[in-house]
């Protein structure tokens, strides 16, 4: 604001010097996490998810990935030998078109995450019967921006439902 109104000849030249001297730029301040919930782990649980959506969310929540991650695995990834499940690729949106990028966010993104007991009894039957990606659009290619924020807002709802407490009439 204070250029745009030196370069409109509003304020002289040394107007930015002035006004900028004593002033320092709050630092940014990265958004909080937060665990879940106990009643956010029991709605999840219980949530009435198709098998897609259960195997998304128990990948999500017992390995951790982010979301790109999760989207961009295969069956390939997944060692049922040694229970783990390998990242090395993610998915990004493009104005809605998924991209795959043969790395994740940092070098350390590439790694071998542990598939917990709880886990497995969910994925297991789900990677076995896929045939190429694990979480796909209607035409079996990656999931568009606009599909994956269906499916998640059909997660939410699910969760939702689970978590209103059934009334019992007398």
């Amino acid at each position: 604001i204070i250029k745009s109104a030196v370069r409109d000849r509003y304020l002289p030249h040394s107007a930015i010097e002035d006004i900028t001297t004593d002033i320092s730029m709050p630092k940014y301040l990265k958004p909080s996490k937060r665990a879940l919930t106990a009643l956010e782990k029991r709605c999840m649980k219980e949530a009435d998810l198709d098998e897609r959506k259960r195997a998304f969310v128990t990948i999500l929540y017992y390995c951790g990935l982010r979301r790109g991650e999760a989207l961009a695995l295969t069956p390939k990834d997944f060692d049922w030998k040694n229970n783990t499940v390998s990242i090395s690729k993610v998915i990004v949106f493009d104005n809605n078109v998924p991209v795959l990028k043969p790395y994740p966010k940092s070098d350390n993104g590439i790694r071998s995450v542990p598939l917990p007991e709880a886990s497995v009894a969910i994925l297991k039957p789900y990677v076995r019967n896929c045939k190429g990606n694990l979480f796909t659009g209607l035409d079996k290619s990656y999931m568009t921006e606009t599909a994956y924020k269906r499916m998640w807002e059909s997660i939410i709802t699910s969760m939702n439902i689970a978590a209103t407490p059934v009334s019992v009439s007398p």
